[in-house]
């Protein structure tokens, strides 16, 4: 068995691997997307995405690892790049893909400027609600027959270790498509509804209050929802809303 240091990484791993059977783990995909030392506690936010996708070409490692590769490689502290900063996805430069900079748009909101919103992002830890790796979720949810929310509570071990350890007192995520049925299927209600800036199905962001009190706060997909411009007040008012409540 697998020696784990006594270090936040290697209980979450520990708890994660005592959660998830072996056969969900050994799927490919990602853990975290995040060094080992984003996991200190100095950002109160945790990251989500919805799920890993494929890199595009099968030769590339985020292509052939599995969960649990990774799991180790964040125990041990071998996961050296953040992925919103560093990581080269598709054929962009470093930090460069679209969901990369919208990623960074977003925690410039959060800080009030770039470079704060940039030392804020390499501060937070990131991840997705579904570890496992598809070209889409469409793929996801045909591979199992199962809705990709359900397959989130697959995972959820993972993310409330994850969460206690580094005492984040805001999930947020860009994860809004499973996000809702998932939040009911575990009990925290329909949430509320704010204006993102944007209109059609990019137009709304939800809110929770979880049952420890950490707070869920949901935008529209970075894939599509570009967090600029005209965006920028509705967004505003939405986190500062929620984040002037008292928290856990």
């Amino acid at each position: 068995m697998e020696e784990l240091p006594d270090t936040a990484a290697g209980r979450i791993v520990a708890r994660t691997r005592a959660s998830i059977p072996p056969d969900v783990l050994h799927r490919g995909g990602r853990a975290l997307y995040s060094p080992a030392s984003t996991l200190s506690g100095a950002s109160r936010f945790y990251f989500l995405g919805l799920n890993p996708r494929e890199a595009p070409r099968a030769g590339q490692p985020h292509s052939q690892i599995s969960i649990d590769d990774d799991l180790s490689r964040l125990a041990h502290e071998k996961i050296f790049e953040h992925a919103y900063l560093d990581e080269a996805w598709k054929d962009y430069p470093p930090g460069q893909a679209p969901i990369q900079l919208r990623g960074k748009m977003l925690f410039a909101v959060l800080a009030g400027g770039e470079a704060q919103g940039e030392a804020l992002l390499r501060a937070t830890p990131v991840s997705n609600f579904v570890l496992e790796r598809s070209e889409d979720v469409a793929t996801l949810e045909k591979r199992h027959g199962r809705k990709a929310h359900e397959l989130a509570s697959d995972f959820w071990p993972f993310h409330e270790a994850l969460i206690e350890e580094t005492s984040a007192e805001v999930l947020l995520t860009h994860a809004l498509s499973i996000v809702r049925p998932f939040a009911r299927s575990m009990g925290w209600g329909a949430g509320l509804e704010r204006p993102s800036g944007w209109g059609g199905t990019l137009r709304s962001c939800y809110s929770w209050r979880l049952p420890a009190g950490r707070l869920l706060l949901a935008i529209p997909s970075l894939s599509r929802y570009i967090p600029d411009g005209s965006r920028i007040p509705a967004l505003t008012a939405f986190i500062e809303e929620f984040l002037a409540e008292p928290g856990p």
